[in-house]
């Protein structure tokens, strides 16, 4: 065949062209060109194809040749590659080789991948020369599909698989078993069923093995957890269980560790392996679970392995206890490794330092403190806290007898979490963490001191009311005293903070012999404490008056001077935030005293909240809520008095509850999206809260609010089908009977015949229908 293309005379030798001479301007010199390349048994000429593509006057040539192959014969193409890239390296170069492999790939299908990779594990045990192409089958293995190895295939392709383990060439070994871990994550393991006991003693053999690496240990091992995990049920149970001993003799055989710590990565490589199959099954490690749990206490306590190897160990432990069956093996080992684990943990719950010690809750400061206390929380919910403190004192107590304040804090921390995470066992036995806890409060050492006021805090809101009904003679008087610590201001603000939790619970029985010094010493707060203590401060008298009732009365005269004067210094600020928590105060201590004893007390917050609309201040500024809660709770407290504040009073409430909602769909920047969702959330929860006071004015109010009823229907009835949010809708429905309850007192009042009450009827009744309809279906 004449080529078209002239060559050009200055052609090095050894560039020239191997091809005969082609010209490519008809499909039928394609199509024999085609013939050559493909159907001789001498692969010669497709070589010279792929060597001229580095020849520049002859790539167009070649380009067309390959263009044609691949449109019209690429299942044949891809046979005759993988001859040319499993070729004798002393015929054809690295560079053609390498050609071939990257049009290969290009071409690559599931369909010849199973036909690809079966004849080549079958000849690996005897051909030195398919060895020496591991790393370039590797290359393609990733492209590896078993979905498509024929079901016939199966018997002689696991069979090649099996005989292959045999082999004492580290490359065939690697190569083998990273065929079969890509079975497991293919989730194709089942081809492996058919050999699968003959699988197992070859594994077994190599975990067995000195003569083998530790890469090659590392995929046996994630070989026999495969066969663990995706097999169990296709082989008789004992058969793996006995595999799973070898595996962990490859780290640990007669009490004694195999591997050097420079090998941790192989012992991480085991635990993670260990937590997958803990897991999935926590009950196959039964016959292991001695050796598996010295191994892992091993790496946890050991000081030079690194944090994510301990972490790592700690998981497993936790895993296998947050399984029903794993906690009774674990259980049924004794006492030794669940006092371990506690150890562990509060030695990890110690790792603190002046800078973080005050805030348990600012945990991006020490990983090991922010993971020790989600770890106790774990495992006192898997344990039940009842069972650890009752059956493993020891840990605690050593603890709480420490020198080292960290570690007496890291004992009180824990009794919190176990509080919170244990708080229905525990109620029934609250002296078991109250009493320590209490012994903490008078501790030589500030930080010690704030974690016994944040515990109590922990215990107030979870052990409610059984630690306020047994111990409100030691409490309250280690809050006051805690209180009056002028020279810790963070022990002040917890304290304050535990008083409002604590308190909230009580009766007026238990505070009554209290009142006096903890008022004193809450009002000293208001006068000399910074913004934070003043705020819990004004939470802490709130809940005091709550609980208290009727004998709050002695101090309401005492108490208003000091709201007041913060009131107006708040104001004169502008301290939205501690103005907000005033008024809640203020308005929450009128509920309790009742309109009679309120005489002129509200003219200054009603003139505060009338000189303040709504509309003016910021989404987020907190005397939005806190000024609409404040109308609420005046017109609970002087009932029909408060109709002369309604031409204030109402139409702020109308117009928080007919906020609308940004359109958030269209925003692409995060920042911004981000901004505006905030700004929804807000106007939701203003929206919900107008609704519930509207619903409450108009029941304090009856007919009184009369003048405004048409006005709150037409507001309130079409939130009815608001479904951006429950809570909305909720409070919506629920003000309806009221609105109809309201006009109809109205309308008998007025003795009128016809009235506004006809209609509110005719559209309140269908509309809460049909919103009912459209909640059902």
């Amino acid at each position: 065949m004449a080529s078209t293309s002239p060559e050009s005379p200055s052609t090095p030798e050894e560039s020239r062209p191997l091809t005969p001479p082609l010209s490519p301007n008809s499909i039928e010199i394609l199509e024999t060109a085609a013939g050559i390349a493909l159907n001789s048994e001498d692969p010669s000429f497709l070589i010279a194809v792929l060597n001229e593509l580095d020849v520049a006057v002859l790539t167009n040539r070649s380009l067309l040749i390959l263009d044609h192959l691949i449109q019209h014969h690429p299942n044949r193409l891809c046979h005759r590659l993988c001859k040319i890239i499993f070729f004798p390296r002393d015929t054809i170069t690295e560079v053609t080789s390498a050609v071939a492999l990257e049009i290969f790939k290009s071409l690559f299908s599931d369909a010849i991948s199973g036909e690809f990779i079966k004849p080549f594990l079958l000849c690996l045990k005897s051909d030195d020369r398919a060895v020496e192409n591991i790393p370039a089958v590797n290359k393609l293995l990733s492209h590896f599909s078993p979905h498509y190895i024929p079901e016939n295939d199966w018997p002689e392709f696991t069979t090649a698989v099996c005989d292959n383990l045999d082999s004492g060439k580290e490359k065939v070994l690697q190569f083998v078993l990273s065929v079969i871990n890509k079975l497991f994550a293919d989730g194709t393991e089942y081809i492996l069923e058919l050999r699968l006991e003959t699988l197992c003693d070859k594994l077994k053999k190599i975990l067995s093995s000195s003569d083998v690496s530790l890469k090659v240990k590392e995929a046996a091992v994630e070989a026999s957890f495969g066969c663990i995990l995706r097999l169990k049920n296709a082989v008789n149970d004992e058969f793996l269980q006995d595999l799973l001993r070898k595996v962990m003799n490859t780290v640990f055989f007669n009490g004694e560790m195999k591997f050097h710590m420079s090998q941790e990565g192989y012992a991480r490589f085991i635990l993670d392996h260990l937590v997958a199959l803990a897991r999935a099954d926590a009950w196959f490690l039964r016959n292991q679970i001695d050796k598996v749990l010295k191994f892992t206490f091993i790496m946890m306590e050991n000081p030079q392995c690194e944090e994510r190897t301990r972490f790592l160990a700690i998981e497993f432990v936790l895993v296998l206890v947050e399984d029903k069956k794993g906690c009774q093996i674990l259980v049924n080992t004794g006492d030794l490794h669940i006092k371990r684990m506690l150890s562990q943990l509060l030695c990890m719950i110690a790792t603190v330092n002046e800078n973080t010690a005050l805030d348990n809750r600012d945990q991006e400061q020490c990983i090991l403190l922010d993971q020790g206390m989600k770890s106790m929380a774990r495992f006192s919910r898997a344990l039940g806290g009842r069972f650890l403190l009752e059956g493993f004192p020891q840990p605690f107590e050593s603890c709480f007898n420490s020198e080292e304040w960290q570690r007496r804090r890291a004992a009180v921390s824990s009794l919190s979490i176990i509080s919170k995470n244990c708080s229905k066992t525990l109620k029934s036995k609250v002296d078991l963490v109250a009493d320590p806890i209490m012994k903490m409060v008078d501790d030589m050492h500030h930080h010690v001191r704030w974690g016994a006021m944040y515990a109590v805090e922990e215990l107030s809101k979870y052990l409610h009311p059984e630690l306020q009904n047994h111990y409100h003679q030691k409490v309250l008087p280690a809050l006051t005293k805690a209180m009056d610590d002028f020279s810790d201001s963070k022990i002040q603000v917890q304290a304050a903070m535990a008083t409002y939790h604590f308190v909230e619970n009580c009766t007026s029985n238990m505070l009554e012999p209290y009142l006096d010094e903890i008022i004193s010493k809450l009002l000293r707060c208001l006068q000399k404490g910074k913004q934070l203590l003043k705020q819990w401060a004004l939470s802490a008298l709130a809940a005091i008056a709550r609980s208290s009732q009727d004998r709050f009365l002695d101090y309401y005269r005492t108490v208003m001077p000091y709201l007041n004067f913060v009131m107006t210094k708040a104001r004169g600020e502008s301290n939205g935030l501690l103005l907000s928590e005033t008024i809640s105060c203020m308005t929450a201590i009128w509920m309790v005293i009742g309109k009679d004893k309120l005489s002129d007390d509200t003219q200054q917050v009603v003139q505060l909240l009338a000189s303040t609309p709504i509309s003016n201040l910021d989404i987020h500024d907190p005397m939005r809520i806190q000024g609409l809660k404040a109308w609420g709770r005046l017109c609970k407290c002087l009932g029909h008095k408060f109709q002369p504040y309604m031409e204030v009073a109402i139409p702020c409430l109308l117009q928080s509850a007919r906020l609308t909602l940004p359109d958030v769909a269209n925003i692409e920047e995060s920042d911004e999206r981000n901004q505006m969702i905030q700004i929804k959330t807000a106007i939701l929860e203003e929206k919900a809260t107008a609704c519930v006071l509207l619903r409450h004015c108009i029941a304090e109010l009856k007919e009184g609010i009369d003048l405004w009823i048409d006005e709150v229907a037409e507001t309130l009835v079409p939130l009815l089908n608001f479904y951006q949010h429950a809570e909305v809708r909720i409070a919506a429905a629920l003000a309806m009977p009221e609105i109809l309850k309201s006009s109809k007192a109205a309308n008998d009042k007025r003795l009128l015949q016809k009235s506004p009450f006809e209609k509110l009827c005719s559209d309140i009744i269908p509309a809460l229908v049909e919103a009912l309809v459209k909640v059902i279906l």
